[in-house]
């Protein structure tokens, strides 16, 4: 199971690397432009999630480095979910997003026990998404239409801390969602709106913040993004679970990642980058 897990995430990575100039472009609305925040490479940040009766459950650490993803400028963004700051990550999840408007290129998720065990990628292409899903019970595939203003899940709060809004009113996009029960993977129509700006205190500090909503199906989040700098998430609280994702704590690498550590895929390379 294992080994068949690996070949086929490495088949996929292969084909995202051979398609990823292939993906559709975002196409802003005039309410709203992207602007990527000065993001150091290498920035981590760890969080703490909280139930609706405010008791931890988890600790989740995010990791975003620059790359160049074949020959596209790209983000890669690595979260990481932990029950305890030291037990080994029960999910995790990398996202490759484009610098330049923020368009997914490509996702992958893998989870284990006490999580349904499955490993999840998202290659996205000009009209599609193709989802592939492996579990206990086998191998999912499928192909999800989109088309432009299209964003993975597992981007949407690196999305958020690239919006800038020139009007009060929402921004529609459309969502993929690769991890799904039962497998293959959904989108939905979604939203972002822009609110408040408040005054948030977590065990990272006090921050003043811009406040977003993310509205799609059913799902209503909350999140709190600090206003200058690189714009980080401090908070966010779902609406449908009752959890609260709190920043405690953020660090930046000492020694900047060297230009020239590379990955290679087949042919391809995902080549590290210090900006």
């Amino acid at each position: 199971m294992a080994h068949r897990i690996q070949k086929t995430i490495c088949l996929l990575l292969l084909l995202a690397l051979c398609l990823c100039g292939r993906a559709g472009k975002v196409t802003l609305q005039p309410i709203v432009r992207i602007d990527p925040p000065p993001i150091v490479d290498g920035e981590t940040c760890v969080y703490e999630i909280t139930n609706k009766n405010n008791i931890p459950v988890a600790i989740r650490r995010v990791i975003t480095t620059r790359v160049q993803y074949a020959e596209l400028p790209a983000f890669q963004v690595t979260t990481l979910e932990q029950e305890t700051k030291d037990s080994p990550p029960i999910e995790s999840t990398v996202v490759y997003i484009s610098r330049e408007d923020l368009t997914p290129i490509a996702s992958f998720k893998f989870s284990r026990p006490p999580k349904p065990l499955i490993t999840t990628a998202a290659i996205y292409q000009e009209a599609f998404a193709e989802i592939v899903s492996i579990t206990k019970e086998g191998e999912f595939k499928r192909r999800i239409p989109i088309g432009p203003n299209t964003f993975d899940v597992n981007q949407l709060t690196m999305l958020g801390r690239a919006l800038r809004f020139a009007q009060s009113k929402p921004y529609n996009i459309l969502i993929v969602v690769p991890t799904t029960t039962p497998p293959g993977g959904m989108s939905l129509a979604g939203k972002v709106s822009p609110s408040n700006i408040d005054t948030i205190t977590t065990p990272a500090g006090t921050f003043e913040c811009y406040k977003l909503l993310i509205e799609a199906d059913s799902t209503k989040q909350q999140l709190w993004f600090e206003k200058i700098g690189a714009r980080r998430l401090i908070q966010l609280i779902d609406g449908k679970t009752g959890e609260t994702v709190r920043l405690i704590s953020s660090s930046i690498p000492q020694t900047p990642v060297k230009i020239g550590a590379t990955t290679t895929i087949g042919s391809h390379k995902i080549s590290n980058e210090t900006k």
